[in-house]
């Protein structure tokens, strides 16, 4: 895997993690992040703060990715901003580019939803929204149930992460604006075995670039199924040598896996 394929597989992945803060808001996962990092707003609306762990720092910086590719899915639209959010099937943008009406700036998407018959309220959304939009709306489904809104990844036909696409959305849209075309690495020959049962191997690797005067390092931890549970990579600004390199690398694999909670790691390096 080449350099920059490897940034859109990392990018991916941790953007997937960004998802679970969205989606699951329940799990434990959620809960220890938003306590630290973003207590009472989304992950959305979260920050870098001072000193992030590494998790959350790698976290963060698929942030843009998860902004870029959510969207509501409506079911009673309490908790989707008419005129902010994107919620409209449009997939340009999916925000609604219609001027924004004075009176209903602040309105949610239940304004518009006859909640005791569970449609749409058709004669004012086509007084509100420019035809094309008004249509467009009319057009999205509602259940007699009226669910909560939840929040889908627009890449997809069934709403839901993969990182593979998300992958390869970030590859397109790095390509598009280099102007030289990029250099490929032939595959190395799997050679990984996994730990023992309920352990997990944090692989990690460091390379130098002497023409820059920086080195990176990578960090990939797997279970003893081959289930990817984490995955970094990260760019120092100043020269090391090859073994410092490495060094580092295993030192901010072990950092790494505990931030996770991995107690029970085998730490492997390239060689």
């Amino acid at each position: 895997m080449g350099f920059i394929d490897f940034k859109a597989f990392n990018l991916a992945l941790l953007a997937k993690q960004g998802c679970r803060l969205l989606q699951n808001t329940n799990s434990l996962f959620h809960h220890v992040f938003q306590a630290k990092y973003f207590a009472g707003r989304s992950f959305l609306e979260a920050q870098l703060s001072k000193r992030p762990s590494f998790a959350w720092r790698s976290i963060m910086a698929s942030k843009s990715v998860v902004e870029d590719g959510i969207r509501w899915s409506i079911g009673n639209g309490d908790k989707v901003r008419m005129w902010n959010d994107k919620w409209i099937p449009n997939p340009e943008t999916y925000k609604i580019t219609t001027p924004i009406n004075p009176l209903m700036s602040n309105e949610k998407v239940s304004a518009l939803i006859d909640k005791e018959r569970a449609v749409w309220k058709s004669v004012l959304v086509n007084s509100i929204f420019l035809p094309h939009e008004a249509s467009a709306i009319l057009a999205i489904p509602l259940s007699s149930t009226l669910p909560e809104d939840r929040r889908v990844w627009s890449r997809t036909t069934n709403g839901v992460f993969t990182i593979f696409e998300a992958s390869r959305h970030y590859l397109v849209e790095f390509q598009s604006h280099c102007n030289s075309p990029q250099t490929h690495q032939p595959h190395a020959p799997n050679s990984w075995r996994p730990p023992p049962p309920g352990w997990y191997k944090t692989n990690v690797d460091g390379a130098v670039f002497k023409e820059r005067g920086q080195c990176g390092i990578g960090v990939l931890i797997r279970n003893d199924k081959g289930q990817i549970m984490g995955a970094l990579s990260e760019t120092l600004p100043y020269p090391l040598g090859a073994l410092e390199t490495e060094a580092k690398a295993a030192k901010i694999g072990i950092i790494f896996s505990w931030e996770l909670g991995l107690r029970e790691i085998i730490l492997k390096g390239d060689s």
